[in-house]
């Protein structure tokens, strides 16, 4: 599955195929804010799921899957915030959540920055998998939460939702996430 994400975020392997006719298509700026959106947040996605970070009989696996999820959640969700700011909002009703939207993705990148080094400094042991837990609770907390509402929020607004209903990567990232 991880496989599959990764060929719809940009290729899996080295094997290449040209690009098929819907792919040279100009996106739309609806189309582009979803594909911007999706893809950074799919590494996101996919980072969190790892199993590594889960596997008590590996702590020094888990280790590696805790560090990797940390600073891909603070590449990608910083460029998510600054893409996505870029772009701008796409109808004036939400304006609000799309601003709320973009310093939630920020707040997030900066919690998963603060855990970078405490969770460096955690024991590679049996209580590593609590102990990561536990910093992320405090760097990151529920802010997590509000990214995911916020953007649940947005793709209720018609030109998200369509853009998100249409898009590919969107709709991996949304299987990745049970939806």
């Amino acid at each position: 599955m991880a496989c599959a994400l990764l060929v719809l975020l940009g290729g899996c392997g080295n094997n290449r195929s040209a690009p098929s006719p819907q792919t040279t298509r100009v996106p739309t700026d609806t189309a582009k804010w979803a594909r911007t959106y999706c893809t950074e947040y799919g590494l996101f996605v996919s980072a969190r799921q790892d199993p590594k970070l889960r596997d008590t009989s590996d702590p020094k696996a888990a280790k590696a899957a805790a560090l990797k999820l940390t600073f891909t959640a603070m590449n990608s969700l910083h460029d998510i915030a600054d893409a996505t700011e870029d772009l701008g909002v796409l109808t004036p009703e939400a304006k609000d959540t799309h601003e709320r939207l973009v310093g939630s993705l920020r707040a997030v990148a900066d919690g998963y920055a603060a855990s970078a080094g405490p969770i460096e400094g955690l024991a590679a042991d049996a209580g590593f998998g609590a102990a990561f837990r536990d910093v992320l609770a405090e760097q990151v907390g529920s802010s997590e939460d509000d990214v995911e509402e916020l953007f649940e929020a947005l793709g209720r607004e018609p030109a998200y939702g369509r853009a998100l209903d249409q898009d590919r990567v969107c709709a991996g990232v949304r299987y990745m996430q049970g939806k």
